[in-house]
């Protein structure tokens, strides 16, 4: 059921358990727990569509060695959340028994759930089943239709939960006894709105989920103790780079399953994976074929008027700093060209049907968790609810970049021997100025078996609060180079099972207590 909280009578709401977030974790999460008979609330921010007025507080700033992309949408505050952008790209996320060492046994807690992950995405387990898996593979699977959880999906109407929008976390709580018992909200309308619950689960994406407990510290600190100083740290993405290209006279049957593939359950593709131990560190290649060669030539014409547009409203002063220049070759066209219009560029390639035999390389690097990549308060530029922005102080290390140099040798080398040629600049891999955020943003509120380093138990349950757990990407202890969205959804369906466990548990104590009474033992 959607509530917009601008028209609620009532300023305190009860349920069971309090979603903040109606994101695809949010609201798998509360359909599933909905589905096990407990009352749910879903508090999002956002309104049904976009709205300005909403993204506003997404508000951000980035201190990074590498680009982060100043005109590309990536959050998004709306029910649905970002699955309101994405792909719909689905890979499964292949853990490493040295690399994701401080993942611990949660692997196998999340095995028992991850084809449902998979279903929930719209994706068949025979599809899955037919699209094996080698060393130094990865397959991206898209669904016939991409889900997207807002207000037409399927999860959204069939579940049966409240999901109240326009209502926004102000990072206040009430406690008793240890527990936390209610969440103050705000209103799109700017009322104040109490939410009153037996569970809190934070469910806000990547970024909201760290940023609200860095807000909460003063309630935080003194029960989760020095685990507090890893909040808003660990930070990671997966920063990538579109460079080099090579091109085949005949192109080899063996490299089809790199090329987008149609089947009858969606489509797929295959991308090609480095491993290396020693450093500790991922990378992945993906190889697009390039546009019509009319179509690059209007791609090329557009980005250059683009440009210089931008640069003539905007002005000496109002260029970005140095870090976050955009660079001049490595950026997409759909990364300076709004969505719309590059849309309606590509429409023309219809008319176009030659193609040449050249592919560019898209190559993701893992950022490896450090302390140093974290996020800190702003309290000099608060949003519009008067609540402190996050600023991001990322740093991709010369390993990760050194690995894609690796990766690019393996690949040029693999290529020759098929009667390809690459083209890359090493020197080009090994400037950080280079590389873009992939918009994954990871870690933040982490689990770890190295409690010291830790925010969440293996629960997800944040230390020292009982009744407090946090789901989404910002809980990985690695990153890896898989794109998130799958196994953001398996945890949020392991959550599910862990609180309906939790809930069952207490609800056979609670009867227990009453027979023992009534009885007068």
């Amino acid at each position: 059921m959607l509530i917009d909280a601008n028209s609620l009578s009532s300023e305190t709401l009860v349920t069971e358990v309090c979603i903040v977030g109606g994101g695809p974790a949010g609201i798998t999460l509360a359909r599933q727990l909905a589905a096990e008979g407990l009352r749910v609330l879903v508090a999002e921010s956002g309104g049904i569509a976009s709205e300005e007025a909403a993204n506003q507080l997404n508000a951000i700033d980035y201190t990074s060695n590498f680009t982060y992309r100043p005109h590309h949408t990536n959050r998004c505050r709306q029910v649905g959340g970002t699955a309101n952008l994405w792909a719909g790209r689905v890979v499964s996320f292949q853990f490493h028994p040295v690399l994701d060492r401080e993942w611990g046994t949660l692997p196998a807690l999340l095995e028992a759930s991850k084809s449902r992950a998979h279903a929930t995405l719209g994706i068949a387990q025979r599809f899955v089943a037919a699209c094996p898996v080698s060393e130094g593979e990865v397959v991206s699977l898209w669904g016939k239709k991409i889900e997207r959880f807002n207000r037409r999906s399927t999860h959204l109407r069939a579940g049966d939960f409240e999901l109240v929008y326009h209502l926004t976390y102000r990072a206040k709580a009430t406690e008793r006894q240890g527990r936390f018992t209610a969440f103050e909200f705000q209103a799109a309308n700017g009322r104040s709105i109490t939410v009153e619950a037996a569970y809190f689960v934070l469910a806000a994406g990547g970024i909201e989920n760290a940023r609200t407990l860095l807000l909460m510290e003063e309630v935080l600190k003194p029960r989760m103790g020095a685990n507090f100083r890893n909040v808003g740290k660990y930070l990671m993405d997966h920063p990538k780079i579109v460079h080099g290209s090579f091109y085949f006279e005949n192109f080899p049957a063996s490299l089809q399953k790199l090329k987008m593939q149609v089947a009858k359950e969606g489509k797929l593709k295959y991308g090609l994976k480095r491993v290396n131990p020693r450093t500790g560190v991922r990378a992945y290649a993906n190889l697009i074929e390039t546009e019509p060669t009319l179509l690059s030539k209007w791609f090329t014409q557009a980005m250059s008027l683009y440009k210089r547009v931008k640069k003539n409203l905007s002005g000496p002063g109002a260029l970005p700093e140095p870090s976050q220049r955009i660079p001049s070759v490595h950026l997409e066209s759909k990364e300076l060209i709004p969505h719309a219009f590059l849309y309606r560029l590509r429409s023309l390639a219809l008319f176009s049907k030659k193609k040449d035999n050249w592919f560019r390389v898209v190559c993701y690097v893992e950022q490896r968790p450090e302390a140093a990549n974290r996020m800190v308060l702003r309290h000099d530029t608060p949003d519009a609810h008067g609540l402190p922005t996050p600023e991001l102080h990322m740093r991709l290390g010369p390993e990760a970049m050194e690995e894609a140099v690796q990766l690019y040798r393996d690949l040029q080398r693999h290529m020759a021997a098929l009667g390809g040629t690459l083209t890359f600049q090493e020197q080009a891999l090994r400037t950080s100025a280079n590389y873009t955020d992939a918009s994954h943003h990871l870690g933040g509120t982490r689990y770890s078996i190295d409690r010291d380093r830790a925010v969440v138990d293996e629960s997800l349950r944040v230390i020292g609060c009982p009744n407090l757990f946090v789901v989404g990407s910002s809980v990985f202890p690695t990153g890896s180079v898989e794109n998130p969205t799958h196994l953001i959804v398996n945890l949020a369906h392991y959550l599910a099972s862990v609180i309906v466990e939790e809930h069952r548990t207490a609800a056979l104590s609670a009867n227990e207590t009453a027979i023992l009474k009534a009885s007068g033992r």
